[in-house]
C-alpha cells in the first residue's frame, strides 16, 4: 500500500514540477517508469543467488570467477588459529584477575580481625580503613574483569564470524557479492538507456525507489525459483505455461514468480548499490546545488566556500 502511495505521489510530482511534458508531441510518450528492483530480481544472474546466505555462486562473475579458494582457506585457517589463541589468552587473564582478587581480599583478613577486636574510636578508624581498602580492591577488580570479559567476547564474536565465513567460502565474498550486484545494475541501466531512446521518452523514474533491505523474518529463507525456471525447457504441450498447474500438481509458474518478486527484502539485504533506489533515472533537472547556493548567498557565504560545495555536487552527479 505504501509503495502505491509513493507511486501516486511521484506521478503527481512529475506533472506539477514538469508541466512542459504535457505539451510533448502526440506521437511521443510523456514519461516512463521502471521498477529497477524487479528488473534486478529477475536478472539471469539471480539464478546463482543463495537466498540463505545472501551471496552468489562465484560463477556469476564469469571469467573473473576465482579459480579456487585455497589461498582464502589458508588465510581463514590462520586467522581462526590466531583468534583462538587470543581468546584462550584472554580466558587465562580472566582467571588470573579472579585469583588476584581472592588473594588481595585474603590480605585484608588481619584488618578485618582488628575491626572485630576493637571498640570505640579505634573500631571506627579500623572499619573506615577496611572499607576504603576493600572498596579500592573491588573497583579495580570489576574494572579489570569487565575489560577482560569484553575482550573475550570480542574474540569470540570474531571467531564466530570467521567460522561463518569459512562455511560460506564456496559462495561469493562480500566484495564479490557487491561486484555481482553492480554487474546486474549496469545491465539494467544500459537497458534503460536503450529502451528510453526507443520510446523517445523525455523523463524516466524508478517506481521502486524505496527498497526495504531488512527481512521481515531473518530466520525464514524463501526459495529462489529463477535457477529452476531458466534451467528447464518450457513445455510446449501446456496451453498456458504461466498460469496452468504443473503436471505434478504444483502451483502455476505465475504464483512462483509473483512470490519471488515479493522477496526483495531477502534478496537485496547485501546490496549496497545506491542505483537500486535512485528515483530519477532519465531527464529532469537536479536543482539541489542551485538551492544550496541560493541559501549560501542569502547568508553571505564567501565565493570560495560556495565553489567547494558546488564542486562537491558536481562530483556527486558524476557518481564519484
Amino acid at each position: 500500500m505504501k509503495r502505491h502511495l509513493y507511486f501516486l505521489f511521484t506521478v503527481i510530482f512529475i506533472f506539477l514540477v514538469y508541466p512542459g511534458i504535457l505539451t510533448a508531441a502526440s506521437d511521443s510518450q510523456l514519461f516512463g517508469y521502471v521498477n529497477v528492483a524487479q528488473a534486478v530480481i529477475f536478472h539471469p544472474l539471480m539464478a546463482k543467488f543463495d537466498m540463505k546466505e545472501g551471496r552468489f555462486d562465484p560463477s556469476a562473475l564469469g571469467s573473473d570467477a576465482p579459480k579456487n579458494r585455497d589461498k582464502a582457506k589458508l588465510a581463514l585457517e590462520t586467522k581462526r588459529k590466531e583468534l583462538l589463541a587470543k581468546k584462550d589468552n584472554f580466558d587465562k587473564v580472566l582467571s588470573e584477575i579472579d585469583k588476584s582478587f581472592e588473594e588481595k581480599l585474603k590480605e585484608l583478613v588481619p584488618l578485618q580481625e582488628k575491626v572485630n577486636a576493637t571498640k570505640g574510636p579505634a573500631h571506627i578508624r579500623a572499619l573506615d580503613e577496611y572499607n576504603k581498602r576493600k572498596g579500592a580492591i573491588e573497583r579495580e577488580f570489576w574494572k579489570k574483569r569487565e575489560d577482560a570479559k569484553n575482550q573475550v567476547n570480542e574474540a569470540g564474536e570474531a571467531l564466530k564470524l570467521t567460522l561463518n565465513e569459512n562455511a560460506t567460502l564456496h559462495l561469493s565474498s562480500p566484495e564479490e557479492t557487491e561486484r555481482i550486484f553492480k554487474i546486474m545494475l549496469d545491465d539494467v541501466y544500459f537497458a534503460i538507456d536503450a529502451v528510453t531512446k526507443h520510446y523517445n521518452l523525455a523523463f524516466v523514474f524508478n517506481s521502486s525507489f524505496s527498497v526495504e533491505r531488512t527481512p521481515v523474518n531473518p530466520g525464514f529463507t524463501p526459495e529462489n525459483p529463477i535457477g529452476g525456471f531458466l534451467a528447464g525447457p518450457i513445455d510446449a504441450k501446456v496451453s498456458d505455461p504461466l498460469f496452468s498447474h504443473a503436471p505434478d500438481g504444483k502451483a502455476p509458474l505465475y504464483m512462483s514468480l509473483k512470490y519471488w518478486s515479493a522477496c526483495q527484502r531477502w534478496a537485496f539485504r547485501n546490496c549496497v548499490e545506491p542505483r537500486l533506489d535512485r528515483m530519477v533515472l532519465k531527464g529532469g533537472v537536479n536543482m539541489t546545488s542551485a538551492v544550496v547556493d541560493w541559501i549560501y548567498q542569502k547568508y553571505k557565504i564567501d565565493q570560495a566556500h560556495r565553489d567547494i560545495i558546488q564542486k562537491f555536487f558536481q562530483a556527486e552527479a558524476k557518481g564519484m
